[in-house]
């Protein structure tokens, strides 16, 4: 059995092997972990009345918080922007166009229908729109959300981690 010296030891030599390891595993657990939203019966639309809205926004800073939020009258839980969809959303005009009070149309995947009276829960939205006018399309959304962006980077970072741990194992490198 091994001493916790010996385990220290070894977790310091094989750090950024264990790093590498652990982004590539986080990586593919998110891609599998999201919805499959393959057919138009994947999604399910919520109607409410915005209560509340925030798109927190400082000029002059490169690095904003992007994480936009949406509260409806009839619903407990939070509808969130994911900040891949950012840019595919037209804040200003949803800003000047929609009002406290006012109806919009959500669109929303269907796994997460159960948890709209959940009060803890963050809800993604793939869709916006009040009447006829849209500040988040399916269109863009969707093919975003099924890109395989998150299964090659995991892929990435594995074979990566496990490279350098042969590499360090077999003293190639210090």
């Amino acid at each position: 059995m091994a001493t916790i010296k010996e385990i220290f030891k070894w977790v310091d030599q094989y750090t950024a092997t264990i790093a590498a390891i652990g982004i590539g595993l986080f990586f593919i657990f998110h891609h599998f972990g999201r919805p499959n939203l393959k057919t138009p019966s994947s999604v399910v639309y919520v109607e409410g009345k915005v209560t509340d809205y925030s798109f927190p926004h400082k000029p002059g800073h490169k690095v904003a918080p992007k994480q936009y939020y949406i509260w409806l009258d009839n619903y407990a839980c939070t509808f969130q922007i994911k900040s891949d969809f950012i840019s595919y959303f037209y804040r200003s005009r949803f800003e000047r166009d929609v009002k406290k009070g006012d109806s919009i149309k959500l669109a929303i995947p269907k796994v997460y229908e159960n948890k709209l009276q959940d009060r803890r829960s963050n809800i993604f939205i793939l869709s916006t729109s009040k009447n006829s006018a849209d500040y988040l399309r399916l269109s863009e959304t969707i093919p975003k959300e099924n890109n395989h962006f998150d299964i090659y980077a995991g892929l990435f970072f594995l074979t990566a981690g496990g490279i350098y741990y042969l590499l360090k194992r077999n003293s190639i490198i210090p």
